[in-house]
Parts: C-alpha cells; structure tokens; sequence
C-alpha cells in the first residue's frame, strides 16, 4: 500500500508543487492588501480556480498517467491486495480533496467573502459524489475506457462550477439583495449541506462495497 501511495505522490508532484504555490499565494494576498488590486486578483482567482480543478481530478489523472506508461500492469503484477490497492486510492483522494479544501479557505481569507465557504462545501459534497460513482466503475472495469471515464468528473463538477460557484461571485459583486433571486436563501445555506451530506454517504458506502468486489474483479 504504501508503495502505491509513494507512486501517486511521484505522479503528482507538480501538482503538489503549485498547490503549495498557490496557499502561500493566498496567504500573502490575505496578509498584505496591496495585492488585491484588479491585476493580482485577477491571476489569484485563476491560479485558485486551476489548481481546485486539477486537485478535484488528480485521482482519475494519475489513473490516466499510470495507463499511458502500463505502469499499473506492472504494479498490479506484484504480490499487492487489491483490498489494499483500493484502500490507498481512496486515501490518496481523501488528501487531494483536503488540499482542496485548504485552497479554497486561504482564498476566502483574501478578500474576506463568506460564499467561498459555501462554494467550498458544495464543490467537496459533489467531488465525494463523484469519486464514489468513479470508483464503483472503476473496480468493475480498472484502467480501461480511463479516458472516457473522465466525463464522470467533467459534466457535473463543469455544470457545479458554471451554475453555482461563478454565479456566487458575480452575484455577490453585483447585489446585496438576494431576497429577489428564487429559492436563493436554500441554493445559498442549505442546498451545500445537503449535497456534502449525500456525498459523504455515497463515499462511506461505495468504500466498504468496493473493498469487497476488488477481490471478485480483475483491476488491469
């Protein structure tokens, strides 16, 4: 397991390396307000938006990268538990996924808005749902079609970034008053919870079922 772990790490370096970049980022534009003019915040915004996408999807890439290379035919090959084997994928998106959470607060320390942590909430609520749909093909299937697979990620993490965490910042910059948007009050404080909610269900559960049909299936 831990070789599996240290082989994700090693596929994910840079990734590793501009998240770092992009806290310490935050933090000095947090501690210093100089660097909230326009430009900064513009390339700060950017630099937060690619790196939480990139964190979000890291799982599924390193699957990519491992399929490119047919390293994961060599790994599997190896005296592993598949039991193991899953166990540590899931760890590896559990860690991906804080990191995403770290992002996402040290942003909103930078200009002090209070929707970034809702925004935060719904983006790991339908990340967990998303690693939990994943991962049941995945153990059907292991590392074919991996590729296609990635539509899984695309199409609903697209649609929550598009139609909710966007619309969060452009409202917020364009209106104090809510009350006019429809249902704005449950989208706004309640409908986060609800969906972080369904994800860490839909996580907990397909961890156990998964556990148990990695041994039944082949992961190559």
């Amino acid at each position: 397991m831990n070789k599996h772990f240290y082989l994700k790490l090693i596929y994910s370096k840079w990734t590793l390396v501009f998240t770092a970049v992009v806290i310490v980022l935050n933090l000095t534009a947090a501690l210093f307000s100089g660097m909230n003019h326009a430009a900064s915040a513009s390339v700060i915004s950017l630099a937060n938006l690619f790196i939480v996408i990139y964190l979000t999807s890291n799982f599924m890439n390193v699957h990519i990268l491992m399929s490119y290379n047919k390293s994961h035919e060599f790994f599997m090959a190896l005296p592993v538990n598949k039991k193991d084997f899953i166990k540590t994928d899931y760890m590896f998106h559990l860690m991906m996924t804080l990191l995403s959470i770290v992002v996402i607060f040290t942003y909103s320390l930078t200009n002090g808005e209070f929707y970034n942590l809702f925004g935060m909430i719904m983006i790991t609520g339908v990340n967990l749902l998303i690693a939990s749909f994943y991962y049941m093909t995945f153990v059907q299937d292991g590392f074919k079609n991996i590729n296609i697979k990635v539509i899984i990620y695309l199409v609903p993490m697209g649609f929550t970034f598009m139609f909710y965490f966007m619309p969060l910042i452009n409202l917020d910059g364009a209106a104090n008053d809510y009350s006019t948007i429809p249902f704005w009050n449950f989208i706004l404080y309640t409908l986060p919870y609800i969906i972080l909610a369904l994800g860490i269900i839909a996580y907990i559960i397909t961890y156990f079922t998964t556990q148990k049909q990695s041994v039944k299936n082949d992961l190559i």
